[in-house]
């Protein structure tokens, strides 16, 4: 059966036919019939063409916000301020409340005495309190209405304890109690020394030298390389005075020694007893001889006596002076100390006349020493400032000295894949550390074994029997 068309549509589209059976499988989807469908949509249409372009469209010229450029414009915090701003757990805990001096086990301490007051058993204290006096004697009268006060803050303490007071007035809310007095922190005086702190000053990585680059020029690895040998050489004559002077204390150690050995064998040969070598040949005759000079020189003596006691008359005593020999004498005595006396005055005398010159030299001397001292002390600020304290013995030990990592010219590598590692970073660190003076110099310490002493015993032949 042939599909029947229908009347054309108003818009000009061509008239579908009317489908008088879909059952085909070609006619599914061709000659639809839409004219309702399309008569909907021009009813609708007509209030949309009668309202204006701008009502309708927005002109958006801003373009789509990407999330990578939102994340990037709000800054996300850290995630410990994060944490720090949230309240996590429980509130913090909160001190004990001190109970009130004015209440005691819960009642007030006016009621309370009104109330003691009334069954008439009032509590004496020291505290002057007329209200509370019940009995109007003597002895209750000096106790409520006597002078208050502290037994241990006397007159004389009060400044003691005024200057305490002024001492710990910034401490209030230190945890040490009031009675006790904080000591005052003295810095030790390796701390404030002035080569310290121009040893700290040095920065704490020093720039490598230039000769000490994997490709140096000729110029700077020449000068790295006596650089290294006036170390080494400096280092090798300290050994060899050092080698010169043990030698010659060791000479000079073996002399006394033999000298020492000598006097020992002199004195031995001194100590012997006469009479009791025997058979030595020559000693007896020595003795003998020794013998007979001591007696014949005690025999002139005694001769030459006896011959002077018969000169003046047999009178062994001292004669008495006459006055005219004392007189004598003693203007001799006075004459000698005048003449020290004048003496000791030209001395004087001379003396104060090279006073202005002796000045004069003392100034020179004074000056002089004073620039030889801000010399010295410049040499040291200046030494210090380049090496810090390389060299100098600070507490036990001496600051080392920086090593020098150089390598000959057949050492040095043609390119970075065949360059070797040179030197110790740590050990340079460190060694920076000790120069500085913020670490104190230490040697290594090596591990020492302990070695047992052995007991020698001295066996008894005749006690073993067989």
């Amino acid at each position: 059966m042939a599909p029947t068309r229908t009347k054309a549509s108003a818009i000009g589209q061509p008239a579908q036919p009317n489908q008088s059976s879909r059952k085909g499988k070609k006619a599914w989807r061709k000659n639809v019939d839409l004219t309702t469908t399309e008569t909907f949509l021009e009813e609708q249409s007509d209030p949309l063409r009668q309202t204006a372009s701008d009502v309708l469209f927005v002109d958006d010229r801003s373009g789509q916000e990407t999330l990578t450029a939102k994340q990037a414009r709000t800054k996300r915090p850290l995630k410990s301020l994060e944490i720090l701003q949230n309240s996590y757990g429980h509130a913090a805990l909160e001190p004990a409340r001190r109970q009130s001096s004015s209440k005691a086990g819960g009642v007030d301490k006016k009621l309370e005495q009104r109330l003691r007051k009334m069954v008439g058993r009032q509590k004496v204290s020291t505290k002057g309190d007329a209200s509370a006096i019940v009995d109007h004697s003597a002895e209750v009268v000096n106790k409520n209405l006597g002078e208050v006060y502290d037994v241990w803050n006397s007159s004389s303490s009060d400044a003691k304890g005024k200057s305490k007071a002024a001492a710990t007035s910034s401490t209030d809310n230190d945890w040490i109690p009031a009675t006790v007095a904080k000591p005052l922190v003295n810095l030790p005086k390796t701390l404030r020394r002035a080569d310290h702190d121009v040893a700290s000053s040095l920065p704490a990585i020093d720039l490598p030298h230039p000769g000490s680059s994997y490709n140096p020029d000729l110029e700077s690895h020449e000068a790295l390389i006596n650089e290294a040998y006036e170390i080494e050489k400096r280092l090798e004559e300290n050994e060899q005075m050092d080698k010169t002077e043990r030698e010659q204390w060791q000479a000079k150690l073996a002399i006394v020694a033999r000298e020492a050995e000598l006097r020992l064998q002199k004195d031995d040969d001194l100590r012997r007893y006469r009479g009791m070598d025997v058979d030595v040949p020559g000693l007896a005759s020595h003795d003998e001889q020794d013998d007979a000079a001591e007696d014949e020189e005690e025999k002139e003596e005694e001769e030459e006596g006896d011959e002077e006691d018969e000169e003046e008359g047999g009178s062994a005593g001292p004669k008495r002076k006459t006055r005219a020999q004392r007189a004598r004498a003693k203007r001799a005595r006075l004459q000698q100390a005048e003449a020290a006396r004048r003496k000791q005055a030209r001395i004087d005398a001379a003396a104060i006349l090279q006073l202005p010159a002796l000045k004069r030299r003392t100034a020179r001397l004074a000056l002089a020493r004073q620039q030889a001292s801000a010399l010295r002390r410049e040499q040291k600020q200046s030494l210090l400032a380049k090496q810090g304290l390389s060299g100098i013995k600070v507490g036990k030990h001496t600051v080392p000295q920086q090593s020098i990592d150089v390598q000959t010219g057949d050492e040095l590598s043609e390119s970075l894949r065949t360059l070797r590692p040179e030197g110790n970073l740590f050990r340079d660190r460190y060694v920076k550390l000790q120069t500085r003076g913020k670490v104190e110099p230490r040697v290594r310490q090596e591990r020492t074994r302990r070695v047992k002493k052995t007991k020698a015993y001295e066996t008894h032949d005749y006690k073993k029997f067989q």
